[in-house]
């Protein structure tokens, strides 16, 4: 038993040794355990082959010199966010201020200390940045008093996204719009632009102390029809924000004061529907004329009795007024008759012999307009002016012109035309001439032409405007004249001329002039003041007898056709026929 024990201990010691050489002879890997001879390692694609063994680094190549250190955690932040300081290589025990600044050449704003433990490490330092600091990298440093030594960490902010929101995105000019804003930077001004940054700003918010808007409002400004956006750009921040808008359209209305009505009206204009405060062309028939009337919407893009237009005695019938907004270029249009003049007359008596004197009566003509009084006159033939009168404030005709029927007088009907100068208008009037027996020693009828005395008096009255005209351009010309100063002094006990603190001014008419189609504006107070009325050049006026120097500016207290009395720039009036 003892010799068979033996025998397998050698033979196992054998195989063995013999597995052993077999190994080392193919230079083969020992077999895994459960794997026959036969089969392959598979490497998976997770398992790394290893590769040559690392270089060891020249310590010749690095500093061995320890120098100070800071780090920032979190880096990149946002405004008011908490940032956790660490820092090393300074002296122990030490006080280490902390600096912020934009650019490494800044003077930088103190943000804090700590002082550094015994191993000379800084940590437990902790700070926000402000709330007003705008995007962009930042530099923390660190000085040790008393050293030398000082250590810089950049980081970087990234500001808040600002969000605006309105209240409506659908307006029209002149409405407003509620506004609310967050994540600007807080206390910023904030430009409001329309469409483009390239264009000027219609109108700024601040922001609180939140960087953010509660409650503001903003006034749609003029602008295109449609699609519009506005754009939010803080001053700081300087993050643009778009908000889309879309702009309707205005519909104005306009309204007269007279719809059908004769020459010589005045029609004044009331409105509603412009933008605010713009100011509103009024032209006739023809939106290529120069307006008659130029009138300034109030804030709310209306006007009331404002204005004033006198129809001319040359316009007939049916004619449309056409009134656009400067700035908005809303149209409307309204119409009027214009209503012919009818009218009446007679004569002082029904009915007279040869060498009666005949005086003529007649209402509905127009004001003060000469009336020219004409006997066989029809549609074929344009008759003989005999006499002429005068028509009054009214357009009464009273004890008008002198007629004596003439001795060689046929008796029956005599007809008589009454024509005014001005509305063109006949009226008809009658006598019955009475026969008589007998030679009558009244002159015939004189067959030479008529001259109506009023032609004299409207030459000479056209003659003096025109003398008064020259008159004031030649006081024009001495106005622009420097003039020295007066060295009298005034007498004691002299008294002021009445309009002290204002020159007066001779009573005379003036026209509108110089203001390149822009109608000059009827103020209540000179230098300014409510805006009664706008009048187009040629308009005239009568001088009310006052003129006043504003801010180095003359001007002119007038009264215009409607009656309004107010002041006007001097520069804008010139005499009659210059």
């Amino acid at each position: 038993m003892k010799k068979m024990l033996i025998g397998i201990s050698v033979v196992g010691a054998l195989l063995l040794l013999s597995n052993v050489l077999f190994n080392k002879g193919s230079g083969g890997p020992p077999p895994v355990p459960g794997q026959t001879s036969g089969e392959q390692t598979v490497i998976r694609k997770t398992d790394k082959t290893p590769g040559p063994a690392p270089t060891p680094a020249d310590l010749g190549e690095l500093s061995l010199k320890q120098n100070p250190l800071l780090l920032l955690n979190p880096a990149t932040v946002k405004p008011g966010s908490a940032i956790g300081v660490t820092g090393s290589g300074f002296d122990a025990g030490a006080t280490v201020n902390f600096i912020l600044k934009r650019k490494k050449e800044d003077q930088g704003q103190n943000v804090g200390f700590v002082q550094v433990d015994r191993g000379g490490n800084l940590s437990g330092f902790n700070f926000a940045l402000p709330q007003d600091i705008a995007s962009g990298p930042f530099i923390l440093e660190a000085r040790q008093d008393g050293a030398a030594k000082a250590a810089a960490a950049t980081g970087n902010l990234v500001a808040n996204s600002p969000e605006v929101k309105f209240g409506t995105q659908v307006g029209k000019v002149g409405d407003f719009i509620t506004i609310s804003a967050k994540g600007f930077t807080p206390g910023e001004k904030i430009e409001i632009h329309m469409n483009s940054l390239n264009s000027e700003a219609v109108g700024t918010v601040q922001a609180d102390s939140g960087g953010g808007i509660s409650q503001a409002s903003l006034e749609v400004p003029f602008g295109a029809v449609g699609n519009n956006s506005f754009i939010f750009i803080g001053e700081k921040s300087q993050s643009p924000v778009s908000v889309p808008f879309l702009m309707l359209n205005l519909y104005p209305v306009l309204d007269i004061s007279e719809y059908a009505a004769k020459a010589d009206t005045t029609i004044v204009f009331s409105a509603d529907g412009f933008g605010p405060r713009e100011r509103v062309r009024i032209h006739l028939n023809d939106v290529n004329t120069t307006p008659v009337s130029i009138v300034e919407a109030d804030d709310k893009g209306g006007f009331k009795g404002s204005g004033g237009f006198v129809i001319p005695y040359e316009l007939k019938g049916k004619n449309t007024l056409i009134a656009i907004g400067e700035q908005s270029l809303a149209p409307t249009t309204v119409s009027f008759d214009v209503l012919p003049y009818t009218p009446n007359a007679e004569a002082s008596t029904y009915g007279g012999k040869p060498g009666t004197t005949v005086t003529f009566y007649g209402a509905g003509f127009g004001r003060n307009e000469i009336v020219r009084v004409f006997v066989g006159r029809t549609e074929q033939d344009a008759g003989r002016e005999v006499t002429c009168g005068k028509s009054n404030d009214q357009g009464n005709l009273l004890a008008g012109g002198s007629y004596t029927i003439p001795g060689n007088a046929q008796a029956g009907q005599l007809g008589f035309t009454l024509i005014g100068d001005k509305t063109k208008a006949p009226a008809k009037a009658s006598m019955e001439v009475m026969e008589v027996s007998g030679a009558v020693p009244v002159p015939a009828e004189d067959t030479k032409s008529y001259v109506c005395s009023f032609d004299q008096e409207e030459k000479a009255r056209q003659e003096e405007e025109q003398r008064k005209a020259e008159e004031e351009k030649k006081k024009a010309a001495e106005a622009l004249t420097p003039q020295p100063a007066p060295t009298e002094q005034a007498q004691p006990g002299a008294t002021p001329e009445a309009g002290t603190g204002s020159d007066s001014v001779g009573s005379t008419t003036v026209v509108v002039s110089n203001t390149e189609g822009e109608g000059v504006h009827l103020r209540q107070e000179a230098g300014g003041g409510d805006n009664l009325a706008v009048w187009p050049d040629g308009t005239r006026l009568e001088l009310a007898g006052e003129k006043k120097e504003v801010d180095g500016e003359e001007w002119v207290k007038v009264k215009d056709p409607a009656g309004n009395e107010g002041w006007v720039p001097g520069k804008y009036l010139s005499p009659v026929g210059r």
